[in-house]
């Protein structure tokens, strides 16, 4: 375990991509008590916290031009996981998944919706 934190602390930063409004205010609580976790690790990270699915786009378009990532957290719903998907698909960065919206299809598909209760 203690090898598996220092290649995290080695590797460039985590980019955790939020939407509020999901799971009423849930994933705002899970991102807030993530971001703590990270700190903790000391890992550094950046939060795109925006109001609109157009300005969350925007702002992961940019922040995946500097090359600074290595891994993308998607804490939100259905919609933030589908959005997070099409601008990753070609850059070969992993995206983690923290469901917290209403449905959570895609967490259900792979068998993680239960472990976000």
């Amino acid at each position: 375990m203690h090898h598996q934190l220092l290649n995290l602390k080695k590797s460039k930063m985590w980019l955790l991509v939020l939407n509020p409004h999901a799971g009423k205010g849930k994933a705002l609580t899970l991102v807030n008590d993530l971001s703590i976790l990270l700190n903790q690790a000391d890992l550094k990270f950046t939060i795109i916290h925006e109001d609109s699915s157009e300005k969350t786009i925007e702002q992961l378009k940019l922040s995946l031009l500097t090359n600074k990532y290595s891994r993308v957290i998607a804490v939100g719903g259905d919609g933030l996981v589908n959005l997070c998907l099409q601008l990753l698909a070609q850059t070969g960065l992993p995206l983690g998944v923290i469901p917290s919206g209403a449905g959570n299809d895609f967490a259900r598909a792979i068998g993680v919706n239960s472990m976000s209760t």
